[in-house]
């Protein structure tokens, strides 16, 4: 739109500079005739001069208005793209969540029917071994029946047979048999109502079975049913919301080509800032790392005696501590006074001792001595201070102390009486 107002702003100052340019000829060329027509004055020059500022002035609103207009275009495109992506994304949770939820409705449903399916095979089951059961102990009854009815029949031939006798023993046991008899007779009729009311009783547990059969045919159809229903209607409403992302889809696929040259811009300027900032960590942390190591490897202490009187062949004491770094056993050092060496290196020993008479105390490395500190005070009393330095290598395990070779006073009111130790390789 722009390049369009531009040529149009063009053709017009052509077109003017060509209607103005016979006059404009004739006047350079001839100043001194006048013409009869079309005579320039400077109110001519100054009206194509402000034509020609004017036009410039609504030029350069014209491309204020085009260039806000661009910009609110972009705003609108924005927004619009956010919006449809937001769209895209809610629909897609949406039908997501909904799918999830029928897929775990439709997973219930199918435990259910499968857990009920395995109730009705185990009931079913059961139901078939009673009957077997049943049917054997029937069995069992319609032998031992059969069997007492032989056993009739033999004890009524045994009985006529024994008729002709007319003895009286054997009229009584002839009765005794006929007793017998009468309750085998009754235990059979037991028996046969028994295994009657088993039959009934077999006969309901089959009809149960064949109904519980027919309900549960009926549920899985029912379910069958229902499941088919809300598949379909998961299926339309999958369709229809699928219809409006293809839309989207369509409608938004420029714009996402556009956003996806301005995201790859945006990630290679993103992935080379983040590759500079990775590059200065890297840098910081392996700065971090040896100033880690050159201060784990830095061993130094200083400490201070208090006032007190050590005898002769004692080990001074310097319990006041004022700086100490490394790995060094500082309690153990102020409550024995050994320095025990534990990383091996060069070190350097000082020591300043203050007292009022003359004293002496030698520095010892694992009990041999490197140097000794000489006191000897101007005038008795007064206190003078000695000191002494030794550069000495110690090994792991090597231990100092300082060790008074006379009875000494030691001034220590103000840490005027101190050992310090430091590495320096």
């Amino acid at each position: 739109m722009l390049s369009i107002c531009m040529s149009k702003m063009n053709t017009l100052v052509l077109f003017i500079c060509v209607l103005y340019l016979p006059s404009l000829t004739s006047f350079l060329l001839d100043d001194k005739t006048p013409s009869s027509y079309n005579q320039l004055t400077d109110k001519h020059y100054i009206a194509v001069m402000d034509a020609l500022h004017d036009e410039k002035m609504a030029r350069q609103r014209l491309e204020m208005a085009v260039t806000q207009l661009h910009r609110q275009l972009l705003d609108k495109t924005e927004n619009l793209t956010d919006l449809l992506t937001k769209c895209a994304r809610r629909l897609e949770f949406e039908s997501k969540m909904e799918i999830q939820r029928v897929e775990n409705e439709t997973e219930y449903q199918i435990q259910n029917l499968t857990r009920r399916n395995e109730e009705l095979q185990e009931m079913y089951f059961e139901l078939r071994q009673n009957h077997s059961q049943l049917q054997g102990e029937y069995e069992q009854l319609q032998n031992d029946l059969t069997i007492m009815k032989n056993d009739s029949v033999l004890m009524r031939k045994t009985i006529n047979d024994l008729e002709p006798l007319k003895i009286v023993d054997a009229l009584q046991h002839i009765k005794g048999l006929q007793m017998d008899t009468q309750t085998l007779k009754g235990n059979v009729n037991v028996l046969s109502m028994t295994q009657i009311a088993r039959g009934q009783d077999f006969l309901a547990l089959y009809n149960d079975t064949l109904s519980f059969k027919l309900n549960f045919t009926k549920y899985i159809e029912k379910q069958s049913r229902i499941f088919n229903e809300t598949m379909v209607q998961i299926l339309h409403k999958f369709q229809t919301e699928n219809s409006t992302i293809n839309h989207i889809e369509e409608t938004t696929s420029q714009t996402i080509t556009g956003l996806r040259t301005y995201l790859d811009e945006k990630v290679y300027n993103t992935s080379l800032k983040t590759f500079n900032e990775i590059s200065s960590l890297n840098y910081e942390i392996n700065s971090m790392k040896l100033r880690y190591l050159t201060d784990s490897r830095k061993v130094a202490i200083t400490c201070c005696a208090t006032a007190s009187t050590v005898n002769r062949n004692t080990i001074l004491k310097f319990a006041n501590e004022k700086y100490s770094t490394g790995p060094i056993d500082i309690n153990r050092f102020k409550t024995t006074g050994i320095f025990r060496c534990e990383l091996a290196g060069l070190y350097i020993i000082a020591l300043t001792v203050m007292t009022n008479h003359e004293g002496r105390v030698y520095v010892r490395r694992n009990g041999y001595t490197l140097i000794g500190v000489y006191v000897a005070p101007i005038e008795y009393g007064n206190y003078h201070t000695g000191s002494g330095f030794v550069t000495i290598y110690l090994g792991t395990g090597d231990y100092v102390t300082v060790v008074a070779d006379l009875q000494l006073h030691i001034y220590g009111h103000f840490e005027e009486s101190c050992l310090t130790i430091v590495k320096i390789d």
